[in-house]
């Protein structure tokens, strides 16, 4: 594998041509291949919000590849809530960038995965693929971090599946480990990253935009998610999924050892998620529950619409009419955070997390 991360500046103007660049430099055969796009989607956000993969990113490597010979398909498995494609892609701008090629991949195989002992589904498109080109988004994740190379394969399990495997893997490190064992059943075979905007702070949903208009991409899915990082100002070996990747033979973490060809930048003051449980060892946040964030809900927002409950995989809210959290029931891993259509819950401050626990431990 070539541990090379190449990054070039794009617009509107030359993205065809950046994208025509990156696809040859794969080396891969794409003639009469079956070639599957797996973009982000995770649900139905405007484009303008920069949750999803970019259309104008995905239209370009469907016309790239329509050059080429492929055999195209674009689908990703939104969450639980989010079911008809159609309707996404409509919202999303996925659709028309699309060009018809836009598909459920809902219809999946079941896997076991020995580790935890469960079995999987996952999307036979994926299995069935010759090629896989993943395309994340430039975002962060408040729970791993970031969401890129590594994180965005989760979409390759259908719908509430994906939720329920939280509560199997339910602190940070084993969520991550999860993770890369579900990336190794189907590597892709080329990664893509849409960095029209970088989102900090509360990714990967409700985070604030940052102009960023470069595309990354390479082989290498951690050399990628490492050089990812490091523009965000951190470093890779916070990152769980980069270092448990590495471990597993998916590619180079060591900035040294890594090529970059392009444009490189550190973004200036990026706001990443508090990573209080980067800083608190494990057996220590388990005891007391300091070491993972508890969302929080800014009630002016919310719209009293029910997702954060529905997604919940511990059923740790109730609504009342608000969204109430148990916090002894919640394991952290954030999915009403990032179901939430309006931004209503949010990751707090620690000390306003702090603060919380107590009050919930004096007074429940």
């Amino acid at each position: 594998m070539e541990h090379k991360v190449y990054i070039q500046d794009i617009s509107k103007e030359n993205i065809q041509n950046v994208i025509d660049n990156a696809l040859d430099s794969s080396s891969l055969s794409f003639s009469g291949k079956k070639v599957l796009i797996k973009p982000n989607i995770l649900g139905p956000f405007p484009s303008e919000k920069g949750v999803t993969t970019h259309p104008m990113v995905i239209s370009a490597i469907v016309d790239g590849l329509i050059k080429r010979g492929a055999i195209i398909i674009v689908g990703d498995n939104p969450g639980s809530l989010y079911a008809k494609i159609e309707q996404i892609g409509k919202i999303t701008g996925l659709g028309p960038a699309s060009k018809g090629y836009l598909r459920s991949i809902s219809d999946s195989e079941w896997i076991h995965l020995e580790k935890i002992n469960e079995n999987i589904p996952i999307s036979k498109a994926v299995l069935d693929a010759d090629i896989i080109i993943n395309v994340p988004r430039f975002k962060t994740h408040g729970l791993t971090g970031i969401t890129c190379a590594i994180k965005n394969m989760f979409g390759i399990i259908p719908g509430g599946k994906k939720a329920y495997l939280h509560t199997v893997a339910p602190n940070r490190k084993e969520f991550a480990s999860l993770l890369v064992d579900v990336y190794k059943i189907r590597p892709p075979d080329f990664t893509i990253v849409d960095g029209t905007t970088a989102m900090e702070g509360v990714g990967p949903s409700h985070g604030n935009l940052r102009p960023l208009n470069k595309l990354i991409w390479g082989t290498d899915p951690i050399a990628i998610d490492s050089v990812v990082s490091q523009m965000m100002g951190i470093p890779p070996d916070l990152i769980d999924t980069t270092v448990l990747g590495h471990r597993a033979g998916l590619g180079e973490i060591d900035p040294k050892k890594i090529g970059v060809n392009g444009s490189f930048l550190i973004i200036p003051n990026f706001r990443f998620p508090s990573r209080i449980a980067t800083l608190i060892p494990e057996k220590f946040s388990k005891f007391f529950n300091f070491g993972t964030l508890k969302p929080k809900l800014i009630r002016k927002k919310c719209i009293k619409c029910g997702n954060c409950k529905e997604v919940c995989p511990k059923e740790a809210i109730v609504l009342n009419p608000y969204p109430q959290i148990a916090r002894d029931r919640c394991i952290s891993c954030y999915s009403c955070i990032e179901h939430c259509p309006v931004g209503a819950l949010t990751l707090p401050t620690v000390f306003e997390d702090i603060i919380k626990e107590l009050r919930y431990r004096l007074f429940r």
